[in-house]
Parts: structure tokens; sequence; C-alpha cells
């Protein structure tokens, strides 16, 4: 596959086969339009137990609070909680039978969660309410559990085969139940597509392991699952297929056992341009995300990437920027980062969205497709996420201008105390910087942050 694919344009591969280029290129165009979401099976059952309110005294004479939730044929489960009240601190734990794996959730990280719990493997969980010395009137009432389902398979990739490759990144995670993907950038946000975000889509995973033989998705332990937070969402999705004005930004709280933000337990993140678009020559675009598999089931919505000749970039309208590349992609793949390879790997262009290839006699029709950084509106929620009086200083950013934005980032932590007003912020991303030039103006005070990692000056 690999020198068939040097023949790539829709307009190539039609006059190989004496085909109607604008045939071939209106296909295309109908793969283009299908969003690359891949919705986890799953349905929701009732499942109403409500106990009355007790106290420390009661849990001392009697058992306390303990729910063994099992169903046949379940592949995952998550415990959707309805009222309750821990008191000071007591708390619950759901523990995974099949992993032995164990939640913790408090009167503060359960509402942190939106009342759900964690995503644990198997057909069987158990809920146990501690109580503590001192609190009364302590209960929970459990209200439903979403139950994981086998999947199903509708297949789209670039050519006659499917060339990508396991790996480990984590700067990526996995969107669960709705089957798409989120990743981390050098100011501490994630970003997505806007077809995947949603009140329903509560849980990014890390470290994700393989699935069972059916294809059916299988979770990493609590200590990898962390609950977007829905007040942070920042999204664009006209609901009508329109590629190049999709995308969405989030935050996820602590994880509800460690305490930790995934930039804390794993490090990592992608730094985002809108300068470094490749030329459509050689394999220079990189897709990494949680497409769906049909050739392993076991890979299937794990982590997986490819690369791929970039094709275009069309600004239809400022607000309505499109990539199109030649890269592997399933559903699955929704919200993953669309890395430039020639400037270091770790810079994007984009957020991947749309599938757009297709295969005619083995040969790569079309091209998969995202919303550019050019888009203006995400550039701007980019840049203001964070605050419109932040100063960003990465010395790291492949940038060819400076002005103090995640996108041009100035590359030293004296030009950003300089140029940061009073009351705002210096955000540095991770690295060693000098403290050469560096001088604190008494008359101005500023917050300085490190949003993704370590840093250190010297």
């Amino acid at each position: 596959m690999k020198t068939l694919r040097s023949c790539l344009l829709t307009s190539c591969a039609a006059a190989l086969l004496g085909l109607s280029v604008l045939g071939a290129a209106a296909q295309a165009q109908d793969l283009a339009m299908a969003p690359e979401k891949a919705p986890v099976p799953f349905r929701v059952e009732p499942y109403l137990v409500t106990p009355a309110p007790m106290a420390a005294e009661d849990a001392e004479s009697a058992r306390p609070f303990h729910e063994e939730i099992r169903i046949p044929g379940a592949t995952w489960l998550q415990v959707r909680f309805g009222d309750y009240d821990l008191g000071e601190n007591s708390y619950l734990t759901v523990t995974g039978i099949q992993d032995g794996v164990e939640q913790r959730l408090t009167a503060k990280t359960l509402p942190q969660a939106y009342g759900v719990s964690a995503i644990f493997n198997g057909e069987g969980v158990d809920v146990d309410l501690h109580i503590a010395p001192g609190d009364s009137g302590v209960f929970v009432d459990i209200q439903e559990v979403n139950v994981g389902q086998d999947p199903f398979f509708e297949e789209s990739q670039c050519g006659g085969t499917d060339d990508r490759t396991q790996t480990t990144n984590n700067r990526v995670g996995r969107i669960m139940p709705v089957g798409c993907t989120g990743w981390i950038i050098a100011s501490g946000i994630y970003l997505t597509a806007g077809h995947c975000i949603g009140a329903s889509d509560n849980t990014l995973e890390f470290n994700v392991p393989n699935s069972l033989s059916n294809g059916a998705t299988q979770s990493p332990g609590p200590n990898d699952q962390y609950t977007i937070d829905q007040t942070s969402i920042v999204f664009f999705n006209d609901g009508a297929g329109q590629i190049g004005n999709d995308w969405a930004l989030f935050r996820v709280n602590p994880n509800a056992n460690t305490g930790l933000l995934p930039v804390q337990a794993y490090g990592g993140f992608y730094r985002v341009t809108h300068d470094h678009l490749p030329p459509t020559s050689g394999d220079n675009i990189r897709i990494t995300g949680y497409g769906l598999d049909f050739d392993d089931l076991t890979f299937n919505q794990t982590l997986q990437t490819h690369i791929g000749p970039f094709v275009s970039e069309t600004i239809e309208a400022g607000n309505d920027v499109v990539l199109r590349y030649q890269v592997d992609t399933e559903g699955g793949n929704s919200g993953s980062p669309v890395i430039v390879r020639d400037i270091g790997g770790s810079h994007t262009i984009g957020i991947h969205t749309n599938a757009g290839c297709g295969n005619f006699l083995g040969l790569p029709t079309g091209s998969n497709s995202g919303t550019s950084f050019e888009n203006n509106d995400l550039e701007n929620a980019i840049n203001t996420a964070s605050g419109s009086t932040t100063e960003y200083v990465d010395g790291a950013h492949v940038s060819p201008t400076e002005s103090g934005t995640v996108f041009h980032p100035w590359d030293t932590v004296a030009e950003a105390a300089s140029a940061v007003p009073s009351g705002g912020t210096v955000a540095i991303v991770q690295g060693t910087y000098t403290a050469a030039g560096l001088v604190i103006d008494g008359t101005k005070g500023f917050t300085i942050t490190a949003p993704v990692g370590t840093v250190t000056l010297q």
C-alpha cells in the first residue's frame, strides 16, 4: 500500500481508473459529511434503591449500607446516584468485582462527578456507604445504572488497508460514552470536536486497556478517569455537518481518588499553531486517537496512530476553515489532534472531525478532514480560555512572531512580565527559563502559573 499511496488525490485515482473526476469527488464529499464519533453501545437500566438515613451509631450496631449490583452480560457498569447526604466526612466506595479496583466519592467529589461513578469493567460492582463518627442523616439513593453492551461496526478508512498502529500517549484521552477523543494543550485546557461534547459525555479516560475479543470497550481503573467539568465547556457545532466549524474546549475536575489533574498525573501536552501548514508532499500529518478497529477487535477504540500526507487548508469563511489530509482514521477519532510532524511532533494545527477518505480498488480517494486553528472563533476561544489578560511564555514553541498568546507566546519570562497588565497572569509552559532581564514592576501585581508542568527559573 505504501507505493500505491504515491498517487493520492481524488483526480489521480479517478484518472488511473478511467473514471469521472467529478463523480469520484462527489462520492468523497458525501463521505466527508460523516462526523467520526463512535458512541459506545450501552443501555440505561433503572435501579432504584432508597435506604433510610443513617448516623454513626447506626453503623456501629448494624451493617452499613451495602448494595451488590450484578447485571449478567454487561461489558461495563456505571452507577448514577440520586439524592444523597454524605455529611462532613462520610463517603461512598464503588468497587469493581472484575478488576478489584475502587473509587471513593465524598461530599466534595460526588457533585464534581455529577452524581455518577467511574466506569467499571464487567458485570458487577459493590456500593458501600462508610459513615464517619459524628455524622448523622447520612444516605445515598441509587437511581440507575449505565450498562455496557456488545459493539457494532461500520468501517471508513483511506485506501484498502487500515495502517494505524497502537501507541501510548499521555496527552490524548478517550471521552466516554460518546466514543470520541480529547487532548490537552499548553494552556492546560482540552480540545475535542463540537459534536462530541454534551451533558452525558462525562468521562475522560487515560491508559485505556485493550477491548474484549468481541470489541467491547474496557476502561482503566478509577485513578485514570476524570469527570469533564460541564461548566467549562465552550463549543460550536451547528448540527448540520458543517466541516471547518466544529470544535470544543473543556476542562476536567481532579480525580476523585488521587486529587490530581491529568497533567499532574502524567505530564505531556500539545502546542497549537496556525503558522506551520506542511507541504502537500510526504507523510507529514499524524492523527492519534481512539477509533474503531475492524481488523483486531481487541484494539477497538484503543489509542492508535497513523501518518500520511497533508492535502489542503480551505478558508471558506472566517469561522469555517477546513483541513484535509489522507491519514487513516475511524469512527471514534473525532476530536483527535492534527499533528504536524516536521516541526518536532508536539505542534498541532487543528482538530480532526470528519471522515471522507474512501477506497476504490485499493487506492485512497478523498480525504479526512477537520477544523483548522485559523477558525477565528476557535482561535479566540483558545486564547481567552484562561482569561483575556494572560500572557503565555513557551521557549519551545515554534512561532515566527511573539505576542503573548497561546499561538504566539513569548520566549522569555522577562517579556511576559513586562507585557502583563496589573492583575493579569503570566502562564509559563513547562521548561527551564533564564531570569535574565526580568524586572518586577512594583507598581503592578500579577499572578504566575505553570499550567502544564514544572517550570525552572534560573
